[in-house]
């Protein structure tokens, strides 16, 4: 009842033609009929300038290193002795961990004597078949030709089999006494040590011991081919910057695209760098409900992909940081003068250009000369007309010269229209049977104007003619 003899009032006076309007403000009713009680948010030209958000996506991203380089163990090779653990930096070229010897220098040395039985047993043969050779070209054995001629071409068979042997046994030798003399593993580059597969260490009693690793977040820098190395070492002083981007919008993006990254916990703290490639076969799949159809809920999944940003200056980020990243239109050149929205330019009938500004706080059109148009970031220069230090407020319908205006944030200024709502749009389709103007939550206290009742804040009394 409350709700509806509100609505009965502003019904009534605008019967009665008055020249009276009636204004919704955050959840109350009040009356417009003069121009100064109103009250208008404006926002000093700097912080307009300043936060205006680009013309295009954000994705998310996280800083990490350069590259992952994954250190595996030689074939044929345990490793005896490691001599750093997960977490510690290295220098290039500082030993990792050095290879357990016993068992290589236990089968040189089998594979030297395996090597003097093959030169013996090839002596033998060279010796049978000399015997042979003579043996038949003596007269007496005329009648044994065939038998010797079958012997001495068995021998020299035996005889070719032994030096391909020796060969291969020699090759062996080489192979194991090359692996004597490099026994260390070195770092290639300047890192922290990531990972240790620590059953894969000679002497350790359980094999199947799960993998060290530096943490859950450092684990994500790691690609398929660093799963299966003995050690991964992180890069440290170099880093890049690894986004995700849906498969919707895949195509906004393109290698070779300058971007910008921005800091989540500083907005001014910026990075520049190049979009290196999308990693097109590492997708993953994410499921979303949010999608519907006429016939009920539909559960659709969709692909992310990664993709990978060369950084110009890395300076001041921190590994595993989170940032935004953004497509580089201009939005981070400084530019001398005011450049304001184009948004928050008006022009007349006489193609002359204004602005709603803040002159001892109350609402005054401003004339303004404009210069250059910056079409990627749809800003107009201003070349006359203002100064930084003045306010302005939003151009919404309805705004009148004189109403009362009030310092507030950017968001305050930009969202003013979605707060106001002018009796000249909402009151003359108005019927009594409507109730669509109340206020749910929200019931009229005794002297005619909304009160909040729901706890969410919306209050506005006629005395103070103030919004909360």
């Amino acid at each position: 009842m409350m709700k509806k003899a509100t609505i009965i009032i502003a019904a009534l006076l605008i019967a009665a033609g008055g020249t009276a309007g009636w204004i919704y403000h955050n959840g109350g009713w009040s009356l417009k009929g003069k121009a100064d009680n109103s009250t208008v948010y404006v926002t000093d030209i700097r912080t307009i300038t300043g936060k205006t958000p680009a013309p295009s996506n954000r994705y998310a991203g996280m800083v990490e290193p350069q590259e992952t380089v994954p250190v595996q163990i030689e074939d044929s090779k345990k490793v005896g002795t490691v001599f750093v653990k997960v977490g510690d930096e290295v220098q290039k070229g500082q030993v990792l961990f050095e290879y357990d010897l016993s068992k290589i220098i236990e089968s040189l040395e089998e594979a030297r004597l395996e090597m003097e039985n093959l030169q013996n047993q090839a002596a033998g043969l060279s010796n049978e078949l000399d015997t042979y050779r003579a043996e038949i070209q003596k007269p007496d054995n005329a009648n044994n030709q065939l038998h010797y001629t079958i012997e001495i071409q068995n021998k020299e068979l035996e005889l070719k089999k032994n030096e391909y042997e020796q060969k291969k046994k020699q090759m062996e030798i080489e192979r194991l006494e090359q692996s004597t003399e490099n026994t260390q593993v070195t770092s290639q580059i300047d890192g922290i040590i990531q990972k240790i597969d620590t059953g894969r260490i000679e002497g350790t009693e359980d094999s199947s011991v799960i993998s060290n690793t530096l943490d859950q977040e450092s684990s994500s820098y790691s690609d398929r081919n660093t799963d299966s190395a003995f050690m991964t070492i992180l890069s440290t002083g170099s880093y890049r910057v690894k986004g995700t981007i849906n498969e919707l919008n895949r195509d906004d993006i393109t290698p070779g695209e300058p971007v910008i990254i921005r800091s989540r916990a500083d907005k001014t703290r910026t990075w520049n760098g190049i979009i290196l490639n999308i990693d097109n076969k590492n997708s993953k799949a994410s499921g979303n409900s949010d999608s519907y159809n006429s016939g009920g809920d539909m559960m659709t999944s969709s692909s992310t992909y990664p993709f990978y940003i060369e950084l110009g200056d890395s300076d001041g980020l921190i590994l595993g940081q989170h940032v935004y990243i953004e497509k580089d239109l201009g939005q981070g050149e400084a530019k001398d003068g005011i450049w304001l929205p184009e948004y928050f330019i008006n022009e007349n009938d006489d193609g002359s250009s204004f602005v709603w500004c803040s002159e001892n706080d109350r609402l005054a059109i401003r004339r303004v000369v404009l210069g250059e148009y910056d079409e990627s970031l749809q800003e107009y220069e201003i070349r006359e007309g203002l100064k930084e230090s003045e306010s302005l407020a939003y151009p919404v319908d309805g705004l009148e010269e004189g109403m009362k205006t009030r310092q507030g944030s950017l968001d305050q200024t930009m969202k003013w229209d979605e707060e106001e709502s002018y009796s000249d749009e909402t009151t003359d389709n108005y019927s009594d049977e409507s109730s669509e103007y109340e206020t749910e939550g929200d019931s009229m206290a005794e002297d005619g104007f909304y009160k909040d009742d729901a706890g969410d804040g919306d209050e506005w009394t006629d005395d103070d003619n103030r919004e909360e």
